[in-house]
């Protein structure tokens, strides 16, 4: 019976769906409508209280649907942040959004209906996809059901319904879905089709683009290390030309985004990376604040600033999956070694446990403050990375030589043992011997450093990327750096410093000035010799921005040699000997040789197991097909990198393409909730395992109704939706075109977005017209647009109008119900000042146009 349960979906997905499946499918859709009410009963006048991203989805989902009909190859040169081109990349392109969007614009013109409409069906889309993804994995209906519920509506997707960037994440477990049956049956659609919910996620989301690309190399880590044969020709050949075709629009997308980066430098940098811990426990639902409200007075959802807890239940079937036990079975790969090698559980706790500890010691040791010193830790949280990935790698390292077949030689198994011990020990001892670990670095937004920092690291090493890479997005206009340490020396002798700077630096040595580079300049040189003996010397560099350029480069030399650079390993955060540093570089390459010798003989150990030992690759196969192995690794990962500072991963891989796009780490949850709900699904079955049928439909329903009445937060909150475009702004769309708008106010005092929100609702305005807009939201923009906003605050007056002029704007739309009416005085009275450079063109209703003169077309 069970086996014909599987069925349906298991051999015959992803052909036309069965009864089954539109069954699952309507289940799913009815939660979305139950969980979303009040808004799904009035769909097209209600809207979720996103702000300005809500404004800015319903402008991107217009300006899509716009272009397909009107410029689809030049979709990505979007009407906003006039005169800067390729603007859609600013922010997510929700191209294939748009697609189930259009329609509904098309018929109705409601953009709040479109949106809310997508919101509604990509919920639905995300339960039904993890119910597929489960039914693939061969669980049973009830479990399957279960996942998906956890999936669709826990409060870290679901509450997330109004952003609809980010609930349109549909396509991952359906991705995932085809790619487990190619490897699993070989045949080649099941390959083209993960190629097009690729595709799909990839235009859909930039989030979503990076969360599957996240999933899909966490799939091919593991099935490869886990002994997976490595194809590449029968892969791509699988593929063939219409899987190309189906990835090539995400080639073709991935470009403008490039440019972007390149010519406008838009990245987000680390200092988007905020603590949130607190979010971990904040959930909405009624249930969920009635048991904290049990335990703490404190209001956990006020301090949180995304809702990120995923149920109690789904946390406790997650586990089941890891720690229950089932009866051995020899047919069932991933359960047949649980009995293996009894003896050998003493030395895996002992091993485990010990590492553990050892790590929540240095945990403890870095969250200590260092006395007077409140931005140093006695321990870098590298260190703290370093210890628990030691933990781990034990941990599995015992975990494997317990259930490990005898194998005739064991030189591999003894250099693998020898050289992972001693990479681990080197990589914990190395930061605490505390020697070429950087300054400590304080940066300021005056063009002083004096005062309380901004913002504080440690193991800085002073460079023009070091103080770009601390800024979110690039470093402000005017700011300020101190870098603080101490210096050591081989060789006592004279010592040339010298530094070059736009704008100024200055070096001081033993608190005596070496280098002095100071004030407002261009890039320009300067040095200073000191007398220094062998040892570790204090220094204090610091770095002045007035405006325009930011560089900073330091150098040194001995003797009169040429300068180089100053290497990082001759900084640190505390005076150490110069033997120590020594026995820090020594330790440093002794790290990279034996990480070398352990891929070596990692390699040499995989070899002999392939070559002669049948029974381990029979117990690689079993885990590689293990479900509980993927899901839980990608469980794990994606949670690293959405833990805040100190101890998440984020600060490690922010740099790389696609990841610096991600404004909040708290996002990759996403993939978290993704990985818990299969863990799950797969929990339930194996508790339920060997139980009668009717228990198991039993135990079934009463946990689908716990998890409905944990995620309950029903009536959600919503706010009646404001996308009334101005009659002004519809009198433009008559205008010979084209021509180039402004609109102001640009903010006012009580307005609920401030400028984001005010230009948000501009660009919405836009869609009546589509016409070039100096206005935009994307929660970024360049600087040109940063000091044009700035000058517009006070429009009209002569710098305002000559920018606006300068970039040949047409029109200035002028909302006179927007100001107070104190202010809206004295800006009627300046414009009658400047009536010469700006005409009146048209009054409707509380709107007026004026044109630019000189610019009129």
């Amino acid at each position: 019976m069970t086996a014909r349960r599987v069925g349906p979906i298991a051999s015959r997905w992803p052909d036309l769906p069965g009864r089954e499946t539109w069954i699952a499918a309507l289940l799913f859709t009815g939660l979305t409508i139950a969980f979303a009410y009040p808004l799904t009963f009035h769909p097209a006048t209600l809207r979720f209280p996103t702000g300005p991203d809500g404004d800015l989805g319903w402008y991107l989902l217009a300006w899509d649907t716009h272009a397909f009909l009107h410029k689809p190859w030049a979709i990505f040169d979007a009407n906003i942040y006039y005169p800067q081109r390729l603007t859609l990349a600013y922010s997510e392109s929700m191209i294939g959004i748009a697609l189930f969007a259009a329609p509904v614009i098309w018929l109705t013109g409601n953009l709040v209906l479109a949106a809310n409409f997508v919101s509604i069906l990509s919920s639905a889309l995300c339960g039904l996809g993890t119910y597929v993804l489960a039914r693939r994995l061969k669980m049973s209906i009830a479990a399957a059901a279960i996942a998906g519920i956890i999936f669709e509506c826990a409060p870290p997707r679901f509450f997330r319904i109004g952003q609809i960037h980010l609930t349109s994440v549909q396509w991952i477990p359906f991705g995932l879905a085809a790619l487990h049956a190619y490897f699993d049956s070989g045949g080649k659609r099941y390959l083209r089709l993960a190629a097009a919910c690729v595709t799909l996620q990839a235009l859909s989301s930039g989030h979503g683009a990076v969360f599957i690309a996240l999933a899909l190399l966490t799939f091919a880590a593991v099935r490869v290390g886990l002994g997976e044969p490595v194809r590449p020709v029968r892969w791509a050949r699988d593929l063939g030309a219409s899987g190309v075709l189906l990835l090539l629009p995400i080639a073709l997308m991935f470009v403008p985004y490039l440019a972007v980066q390149r010519e406008v430098g838009l990245k987000r940098g680390l200092g988007t990376w905020v603590p949130n811990y607190w979010a971990f426990l904040a959930s909405p639902s009624h249930l969920h604040r009635r048991l904290l409200s049990l335990v703490t007075d404190v209001d956990v959802n006020a301090m949180a600033g995304s809702f990120l807890f995923p149920g109690y239940l789904a946390l406790l079937l997650a586990a089941a999956a890891i720690f229950w036990r089932t009866r051995p079975s020899t047919s069932d790969g991933a359960d047949s070694s649980d009995a293996r090698n009894p003896g050998a559980g003493v030395a895996l706790r002992i091993a485990i446990l010990a590492s553990v500890a050892f790590a929540a010691v240095l945990t403890a040791l870095a969250l200590v403050p260092v006395v007077g010193r409140p931005t140093v830790r006695l321990l870098d949280p590298r260190t703290v990375a370093v210890a628990w990935a030691a933990a781990a790698i034990l941990g599995a390292l015992a975990l494997a030589m317990q259930n490990r077949p005898a194998i005739g030689d064991r030189r591999p198994v003894l250099l693998l043992t020898c050289a992972a011990l001693g990479w681990i020990l080197l990589s914990i001892a190395r930061p605490l011997m505390g020697a070429g670990n950087g300054l400590v670095a304080e940066y300021f937004t005056n063009v002083a450093p004096v005062g309380v920092p901004a913002r504080s690291f440690v193991g800085d090493v002073p460079s023009s990327a070091s103080f770009n890479r601390r800024w979110d997005g690039g470093p402000p206009g005017q700011f300020s750096v101190r870098w603080r340490g101490f210096l050591t020396v081989g060789q006592s002798g004279s010592y040339s410093f010298a530094t070059t700077s736009d704008d100024g630096s200055q070096l001081f040595v033993r608190n005596r000035l070496v280098v002095d580079n100071g004030g407002a300049h261009g890039p320009q040189t300067r040095s200073g010799t000191v007398d220094l003996e062998r040892g570790s010397h204090p220094i204090v560099l610091t770095y002045s921005q007035f405006g325009a350029g930011a560089e900073l480069t330091w150098a040194w030399s001995r003797g009169g040699r040429s300068f180089t650079p100053v290497p990082a390993w001759a900084l640190s955060q505390r005076r150490v000997p110069y033997g120590t540093v020594l026995g820090a570089r020594a330790a440093d390459w002794a790290t990279v040789g034996l990480g070398i010798l352990v891929v070596i003989a990692a390699a040499w150990y995989v070899r002999r197991v392939f070559v002669n030992d049948r029974p381990v690759g029979q117990w690689l196969d079993a885990r590689r097909r293990d479900p509980r192995v993927f899901y839980g690794l990608l469980t794990l990962v994606a949670f690293a990198l959405a833990l805040g500072p100190p101890y998440g991963a984020w600060r490690y891989v922010y740099w790389l393409p696609g990841l610096n796009l991600i404004r909040e780490t708290s996002r990759f949850t996403l993939i978290v909730l993704l990985g818990l709900a299969i863990l799950a699904g797969i929990g339930f079955d194996r508790m339920t395992r060997g139980r009668a049928m009717r228990t198991r439909r039993t135990l079934a329903m009463l946990i689908g109704v716990w998890l409905l009445a944990e995620y309950a937060a029903m009536p959600m909150a919503v706010r009646p939706a404001d996308a009334e475009i101005p009659a002004i702004d519809r009198w433009l769309a008559g205008r010979p075109k084209p021509f180039a708008v402004a609109e102001v106010p640009v903010v006012m005092p009580g307005d609920p977005g401030g400028v984001e929100g005010r230009q948000a609702a501009y660009m919405v305005h836009s869609t009546a017209h589509w016409q070039k807009t100096v206005n935009g939201y994307s929660g970024w923009r360049t600087d040109l647009h940063h000091q044009l906003y700035a000058e517009m605050a006070a429009f009209p007056d002569e710098t305002s109008i000559k920018s606006l002029s300068d970039l040949n704007v047409t029109y200035v739309v002028v909302h006179a119900d927007s100001y107070p009416p104190a202010e809206w005085a004295a800006v009627e009275e300046r414009l009658r000042r400047f009536s010469a450079r700006l005409r009146l063109e048209h009054v409707e209703g509380s709107g007026r146009v004026y044109a630019l003169q000189g610019t009129d077309k």
